[in-house]
């Protein structure tokens, strides 16, 4: 950071004062000039390709191949419970997630690995996707495999029904991936939500209670639900 540099070059650590004129200066010339990009969880894109956050370096993505980049040209959000993402190996077969999920119908088969593919793309409107199904059935299993492989998170459990928008879009703001856990109705305000969520509405809310200054989150997210009834009319 700017301390540790100042100590290597100058040999002293620059007051608060000057520190903080620095950090302005640079923010200036870095909204004034040089390459604009997303700052994004997990997945973004970039110069017509896709990059994916491993934590360790990102997979780079485009139309005719991906590599492994040690050191990406972009930088990710991070959150404090994303951990190290496993780094991909050549030669594989997507087929082989329908060993690991109860889904036998071929159709559905084919619907299940489409939208987990399609999940790797950033900026587009993902449907929702919505489980049911008796317990035991393998619901959650199935959305833990999802998030496991798209969203490098260290909460692989089910987030339960938001008591507000608030907490939904925090929920958004730290995850890629969002899955509600046995989930028996679906209220009319998360509704709007998800629906906002998978279009790329913004929400609003204040930064703190203390004041009223206003901090916009908007962003697009592959959102699952799941429960024992169908929680979503025809």
């Amino acid at each position: 950071d700017l301390t540790n540099l100042s100590y290597d070059v100058l040999d002293h650590v620059p007051s608060t004062t000057i520190e903080n004129q620095v950090i302005k200066v640079l923010e200036a010339k870095a909204r004034r000039s040089g390459e604009h990009n997303n700052l994004d969880i997990s997945i973004t894109s970039y110069r017509k390709s896709i990059m994916y956050d491993l934590g360790c370096g990102a997979v780079r993505i485009t139309d005719k191949n991906w590599s492994v980049v040690k050191k990406p040209p972009i930088i990710f959000r991070k959150s404090a419970n994303q951990r190290q993402q496993v780094k991909p190996k050549r030669g594989g077969d997507v087929k082989e997630l329908l060993q690991f999920v109860n889904i036998t119908n071929e159709s559905e088969q084919l619907l299940f690995l489409c939208y987990v593919i399609t999940t790797m793309i950033p900026d587009i409107q993902h449907p929702v996707l919505i489980l049911h199904g008796t317990q035991g059935a393998g619901k959650t299993i199935l959305m833990q495999i999802i998030k496991a492989l798209v969203d490098h998170s260290e909460l692989d459990t089910g987030f339960n029904q938001p008591k507000d928008e608030q907490d939904h879009a925090l929920n958004a703001y730290h995850n890629y991936v969002l899955f509600y856990d046995n989930l028996s109705d679906i209220s009319e305000k998360l509704s709007d939500a998800l629906c906002r969520t998978v279009t790329g509405s913004a929400f609003s809310t204040r930064k703190l209670y203390t004041n009223s200054e206003m901090f916009a989150f908007k962003f697009k997210r592959p959102v699952i639900l799941n429960g024992l009834s169908q929680i979503v009319a025809d």
